[in-house]
């Protein structure tokens, strides 16, 4: 049962294929929120099945994850795909399996909270789906013609949506009242010389709305070093030649065989700024390559998180669009998020347990870290827009779009390439701390994980279902069976002990493998009433646990699909039978039109 695997420290030497890090950002983005989305509905259902004996939607919800794994093909998170199967008007394709998707986790929410809190009209529900108590400002619908009363509140720049404020249980509900009225909209007002919160102050340039200072409280620690958040537009040069076809998908030049075309801070911007009593947010329009740029920026007055929304229209074939952060001081180690984890690099000095390096544009999941030489770092969290680069040991780029307005003879929908308004959203979070400290990974967990929101429900007292050591990150929690399985990831990187707290009905505990074997019984370490109790272990770096839970009662068994037709649109399951021909797949020719467009 042992292997002799080599363990890979830290990044690879060398990133080819740098393109597919940044193609397709509506394609990332939407796989990013549906799969956040889909882990906390799954929660909540599970909590709900437990205290509300609510049906436990064993199928929906594996049917989910399997829709979540087709699209998690290369091809399509890679943006190397012909349009059709992105969006055709006849086959199953791409948004069909997001969309079904996201009708799973909505439904799901929806009948599990009024089964948990009761059904009514005095209240409005929320689910935390991070096993951390957490105060960070989120957005919410609040229903026509009433305001919430107990909690900080603020009209967005949109006025559709609300930013909240209000203290949240670790993977818990809290409810929060409703009367009838309306939140006052943000003043307008003019642009302050200084923006100031109790975590920073900031300058803003008045003419193309990039950041010119950011300075730590209460330090006065100057972490910018020039103008950031500049949105830029470059090209490949065209001297530099590409003879093989649609390079531009596989492959982004270097830096030195790029050409700028244009960037934020060379036109200028209409600036609006709001303040309300959450945040100042400032909305900047300017011209763009191809269109018109659209910035948001939002400070808020609890939260070190910056967080910002960037939007283009109708960029031009080739385009390379970044957006640049110079830092104040040298950076001395990068981390970058990975699936259940992190890998870290010294920059400047590699040691011999840390092999490797982070040069050219690499990717990451929600987050990466630039620890500076001064001390304390600059935090990049992302919401599917993957790509980073570091460059002259100062400068952190985040990638966000890589035009290809055609896949070899195909014509590209929005998907690929930049037509209409393509919408990009990423934070920047500066700490003074260590970056264990500043609790980044779960910092960008949060700013992924938006608390699941539901109308019509009572007003109940606060409650919550899991508890944890902040040395873990809990990503899963689900019935399987007479279980319930708990996964989750030791997050700093370090060995020690791990705690968690199981606040619902179980009779029996268990660390075990993957699928639920090799199993270690945990006893408890203090009860928690007759709902739940308290366990400890001793785990790993980055180690990964499951835990099982033995329940009274046993939900159904998951069923494997014999066919397609449960999960595929009802106005496409005609066309998907009548095309049977298994002999034409793998990749689409290079040049002409594929066999398979006159079969349709």
């Amino acid at each position: 049962g042992k292997y002799p695997l080599q363990v890979i420290k830290t990044g690879s030497k060398i990133y080819g294929w740098s393109a597919f890090w940044v193609n397709a950002p509506k394609a990332k983005q939407w796989y990013r929120r549906s799969e956040h989305e889909l882990q906390a509905a799954e929660a909540l259902t599970t909590i709900a099945s437990l205290k509300a004996n609510l049906a436990y939607p064993t199928q929906d919800l594996s049917n989910a994850w399997f829709l979540m794994s087709l699209n998690m093909d290369r091809g399509l998170l890679w943006g190397v795909c012909v349009s059709g199967i992105y969006v055709h008007p006849k086959s199953w394709d791409t948004r069909d399996r997001f969309e079904t998707v996201d009708g799973i986790a909505t439904r799901a929410t929806a009948q599990a909270m009024p089964a948990i809190l009761g059904s009514g009209k005095d209240a409005l529900g929320l689910f935390n789906p991070s096993n951390w108590e957490r105060e960070d400002p989120v957005k919410l619908v609040l229903p026509a013609g009433k305001v919430i009363t107990g909690a900080a509140i603020q009209m967005l720049e949109d006025e559709k949506t609300a930013l909240v404020s209000t203290q949240l249980p670790s993977l818990g509900l809290k409810t929060l009242a409703l009367q009838p009225g309306a939140p006052s909209p943000a003043k307008e007002v003019e642009l302050p010389e200084t923006i100031e919160t109790p975590f920073y102050s900031v300058k803003v340039d008045r003419s193309t709305g990039a950041l010119l200072s950011l300075k730590l409280k209460p330090s006065g620690k100057e972490v910018l070093g020039g103008a950031a958040n500049v949105v830029v537009a470059e090209i490949p040069t065209p001297a530099s030649g590409n003879p093989i076809i649609n390079m531009q998908a596989y492959h982004i030049p270097v830096r030195e065989q790029r050409t700028k075309v244009t960037s934020s801070s060379e036109q200028k911007s209409t600036l609006t700024c709001r303040t309300g009593p959450l945040a100042t947010i400032l909305e900047m329009k300017s011209a763009f390559t191809g269109g018109e740029l659209r910035r948001v920026i939002r400070f808020y007055q609890n939260s070190p998180r910056i967080d910002f929304l960037t939007e283009t229209n109708d960029l031009p074939d080739g385009t390379i669009v970044s957006v640049k952060f110079p830092l104040a001081e040298a950076v001395t180690e990068m981390r970058r998020g990975i699936p259940y984890g992190f890998s870290q690099t010294p920059w400047s000095t590699l040691k011999p347990e840390q092999r490797g390096n982070h040069n050219g544009i690499v990717p990451v999941i929600r987050w990466s870290d630039y620890s500076l030489a001064g001390g304390g770092g600059v935090a990049l969290l992302d919401r599917g827009v993957p790509s980073r680069e570091l460059v002259d040991n100062k400068t952190a780029i985040i990638y966000l779009h890589n035009v290809c307005d055609s896949y070899y003879w195909d014509k590209h929908t929005d998907w690929m390439s930049g037509q209409g308004k393509q919408s990009y959203h990423y934070a920047l979070l500066a700490h003074e701390s260590d970056w264990n400290q500043a609790r980044i990974p779960q910092r960008a967990w949060d700013y992924n994980a938006p608390p699941l929101e539901t109308n019509g429900v009572k007003l109940q007292a606060t409650a919550s279902y899991v508890e944890t050591s902040d040395n873990l990150i809990v990503e899963a929690l689900r019935r399987v069976g007479d279980e319930i399985e708990l996964r989750m990831v030791e997050c700093k990187g370090l060995a020690g002990r791990a705690r968690i707290k199981i606040n619902l009905p179980h009779q029996a505990a268990a660390l075990t493998d993957l699928l639920g074997q090799k199993r270690t019984p945990l006893s408890p370490q203090a009860t928690a009433g007759t709902a739940g109790a308290e366990y400890g272990f001793d785990i790993r770096p980055q180690q990964i646990v499951t835990l099982r839970l033995k329940t009274q009662d046993a939900v159904a068994p998951i069923q494997a699909l014999t066919t397609f037709d449960p999960v595929v649109p009802e106005s496409k399951r005609l066309f998907m039978r009548s095309f049977k021909h298994p002999e034409l797949k793998g990749h689409p020719p290079e040049v002409g039109v594929p066999e398979w467009k006159a079969f349709e």
